[in-house]
């Protein structure tokens, strides 16, 4: 005949009154004990992994905390350096346009400088253009009355009479001609 694994297991379960007589027990709790070492070192590998991947994220968050903090001082000074050209910017164009009204009033100031002389010098002109034409219309003026003088004295004055007033006009001629007495 032919015993079968189970019908001989029971009936060696009926000859151990115990538990602790029973191999089966002892090979189940072997088994627990087995996968309790197992999940504990299990665990531990796990966890040490679980744990090495949390320190490695909080290291990486710790990173990029810093580097938030960095971004944000370097954003700060580039925020300043930015207010600090924006000023000196508009300082600077300030600075030009008051070098530009300096300039325009500068150059207005030439510029009516330089009409005062060449009016002063139209002026100085034109007196001395004036004051020439007078001479010759005085010289003009001088000329046509000595002309016409002499005419009447040579065509209706005869012999010594019109030629001692002749004489007598020629001498005093550059006394009458001098400007002090012709601005008398």
């Amino acid at each position: 005949m032919i015993i079968s694994p189970a019908f001989a297991a029971a009936d060696t379960a009926d000859h151990y009154s115990s538990i602790l007589q029973d191999p089966t027990f002892w090979v189940g709790l072997a088994f627990c004990i087995t996968i309790a070492a197992i999940v504990k070192l299990a665990g531990k590998t796990v966890s040490d992994a679980l744990q090495a991947r949390a320190d490695g994220i909080a290291a990486q968050l710790d990173e990029a905390k810093k580097l938030r903090e960095e971004a944000k001082i370097l954003l700060e000074k580039s925020q300043k350096k930015l207010e600090n050209t924006q000023k000196d910017i508009e300082a600077a164009i300030q600075d030009a346009q008051k070098k530009a009204e300096q300039y325009k009033q500068t150059a207005q100031a030439e510029i009516e400088a330089k009409l005062q002389k060449k009016e002063e010098a139209a002026e100085k002109r034109l007196a001395l253009a004036s004051e020439e034409a007078g001479e010759e219309i005085r010289d003009i003026a001088i000329s046509l009355a000595l002309n016409s003088v002499e005419h009447i004295l040579t065509t209706k004055m005869d012999g010594s009479t019109g030629k001692d007033l002749i004489n007598q006009a020629i001498s005093n001629l550059p006394n009458l001609l001098s400007k002090e007495d012709l601005a008398k």
